[in-house]
């Protein structure tokens, strides 16, 4: 049992950094984990890796922060799937 299990959490800027490096510990400690990056499909492998490796849900989104039509139809996903989002890591470097 981790400290956050079923905790629903949104990671932007994952791709790389302390983005990519909460993701993890995110996983480790449970969570479903919304991993954010604006290029598609450049997170889709770690993703994979970190739900195999935490028995968790982590799942790459694609969009833009700055744009607000995105953020909105992405946060609506999540909504969607999971019914909550409990925690928002705002990393976004722009």
């Amino acid at each position: 049992m981790g400290l956050l299990d079923e905790k629903v959490c949104l990671v932007t800027g994952a791709s790389r950094g302390i983005g990519a490096a909460t993701v993890e510990k995110l996983a480790k400690e449970g969570a479903i984990v919304y991993a954010n990056s604006r290029q598609p499909n450049n997170i889709d492998k770690i993703c994979t890796e970190l739900s195999e490796k935490y028995n968790t849900k982590v799942k790459p989104i694609y969009f833009d922060v700055r744009e607000e039509s995105s953020s909105k139809k992405a946060l609506l996903q999540i909504r969607k799937e999971e019914k909550k989002l409990d925690v928002l890591v705002n990393n976004a470097g722009i």
